[in-house]
This record gives C-alpha cells, structure tokens and sequence, in this order.
C-alpha cells in the first residue's frame, strides 16, 4: 500500500545547508513532498514571505547574520499566523523557555532529528484548529453585530434569566432601554423590580411568577424608571428552556422600549374622544335644524289650509309627502 504524500511548504531560517538538506530528508521519510526555500537574514526571510504562502516555518536559534528570536519577531511583525519550529544544537533551556514565551511553537535539538516530523505533523494540525477556531470566533462576531444591529433597528434588548442562581444577565440589553447606569453583567431578580414604576410593579411580579408556575411564555407591557428619571414603556416576551431530564433552567426573552407606540395610542385615543364630542355636537346641532323646518312646513300647511277654509288659493308650496294632499300645493311665497 502506497503511504500518503503530503505537500508541505517549509521555511527553512538556517545558515548551514547541510543542516537544512538533513531536515528535508527527514521530511521526506515523513512523507512530506517538500517546497522548500532557505534563507539567514532578515531582509532574505522578509522577502520569502512576501513571495508566496507557506506552511510551517523552520528556523535556527543562532546565526552569524540572524537569530530564531529575530525571525520569529519579523514573523509576528507580518501578522501571519505560522507554526515556529526552533531547531538548534546549541539551545539552552532557558533559551528555549524564553523562545516559547515570545511565541515558538517547538524546540528540537539537532542531535535528534527524529522528532521533527512528529512535531511539524503536530504543530501543522494545530496551526488548521487555531485557524478553524479564528473562523469560528469571527463567525461568531459577526452573528452578534447583525444582533446588535437588529436590536439596535427595533429598539429591543435581549435578557437571559438564570432560574438556578435567581440573576438576570442582560450584557445584550441596550443601555438606552434601562438607561446609563447597567454596568454590571448581570441582576438579580429584585433588582429589575426596582426599575418597575410601583403602579406595574405588582402586576409584573404576578404575571411573572404566574408563568414560572405555569412553565407558559411570558408577555407583559409595562412601565419603568431608566436612570435618568424618564418614564418608559417596555414590552418584554420570553420563553423557558430546559435540561435534557426536564428541569427549567433558564428564561430566555426580548425587551422593546414600546413609548412611542404607546404614546401614538393614546394621540389616537385622545382624538377619537374629541371626535365623539363633535359627532355629539353635530346630532344636537342637526337635530334641532331639522326640528326647525318640520316646524315651518306645518306653519305653512296651517296657512294653506286657512287659505283654503276662505275660497282662496295655497300661498306656500309645501313639498310633496305621504301626507301632504295635493290640493295644498300651490305657489311659493
């Protein structure tokens, strides 16, 4: 069965080529298909980096015209993230102590070329889990700017209430809702109270502990206090989540600073009401208008009908109804 050849691209920071011949031919027993460049000075390793990518870097700790520390800070200068193998016969442990701590990966003696392959087979896997775990985190950086931009568009704050230690985390709930002085990352029950105007507090309170009992999605609008004195209307809906046997562990839920609809609500409710005064008005108003005219055609058919006792013709024309004879029409006056 044919082994698996593996591309690599290796570095090499080395100012003996026979040195570095011996680690690709170790490389090569590994199974690594080598692209490789050999460089000793600053401005030669600078150059290398510049001109293509590369895998894993292999470098010297002494050398006439360079060092692995100086390599090693150039590497870091560029910002790449690249395993950093030091390879040296001459490396102390205090030296190699001091070259982990600025950032190498490994150190190897060169009396044992043995464990090169191993280490650049492990520190080349952990260079792709440093990697995936970098996407992840910018993954996950991402998620939460569109979720802040979301809850910054709505005018909504998200909470997250600890049913085990009783403390609500808030550190996605917009100060603007609560106001200037959330700085710690989490409350306690009570403590959210406190920010309840004390008309809501009890309903809140009730209408809470009603869905904790329940288990049943919390929905409730109310009042509170920001710390700037200003009254607030607040919507906040949440729901329960659960372990595996069952146990309630959490409330999850959004809180929405809901002032201004509430207070188009009540324009509306204002203008409506002074609506019904006017619609009122206007009945009275039309009511006695109408009343007015009913009252003048019955003076007039009254005046008709003494014209009429006296042989005389009709002096008012009286609009034609169910009740009005035609004889009493006649002319308008």
């Amino acid at each position: 069965m044919t082994a698996t050849i593996k591309p690599l691209r290796c570095l090499i920071v080395e100012d003996v080529e026979d040195d570095a011949l011996l680690m690709l031919d170790q490389l090569h027993s590994g199974g690594y298909d080598v692209t490789w460049e050999r460089v000793d000075t600053r401005e030669a390793m600078r150059a290398a980096l510049e001109r293509q990518p590369w895998d894993i870097i292999i470098s010297d700790y002494t050398m006439p015209h360079f060092s692995g520390l100086a390599a090693l800070k150039l590497l870091h200068a560029t910002g790449l993230d690249l395993p950093f193998i030091v390879v040296s016969g001459t490396i102390g442990e205090d030296t190699a102590v001091e070259m982990m701590k600025a950032g190498a990966h490994d150190y190897l003696m060169k009396g044992k070329p043995a464990r090169l392959v191993p280490a650049v087979t492990r520190e080349l896997h952990d260079a792709v889990a440093r990697r995936e775990s970098a996407q992840t985190t910018e993954a996950l950086r991402t998620s939460e700017a569109r979720l802040a931009l979301a809850l910054e568009m709505s005018q909504s704050g998200v909470w997250d209430f600890d049913m085990l230690t009783n403390t609500v985390d808030r550190t996605l709930l917009r100060d603007r809702i609560f106001g200037h002085e959330i700085s710690l990352p989490s409350w306690t029950y009570d403590m959210f109270l406190e920010h309840v105007l004390p008309e809501d507090r009890a309903a809140v309170d009730r209408n809470f502990r009603h869905a904790v009992e329940t288990l049943k999605t919390w929905n409730l609008e109310y009042r509170i206090r920001r710390a700037d004195g200003k009254v607030r209307w607040i919507w906040a809906g949440g729901s329960f989540r659960f372990s595996p046997t069952g146990k309630v562990l959490r409330m999850i839920g959004i809180v929405r600073d809901v002032t201004g609809r509430k207070r188009a609500e009540e324009v509306l409710r204002e203008h409506d009401a002074e609506l019904c005064v006017r619609n009122e008005t206007l009945t009275r108003f039309n009511g006695v208008a109408v009343g007015r005219e009913l009252r003048m055609i019955e003076l007039k058919r009254e005046v008709n009908e003494l014209c009429a006792k006296l042989g005389e013709p009709p002096r008012h024309r009286v609009a034609r109804t169910k009740t009005t004879p035609v004889a009493e029409l006649g002319t308008q006056t």
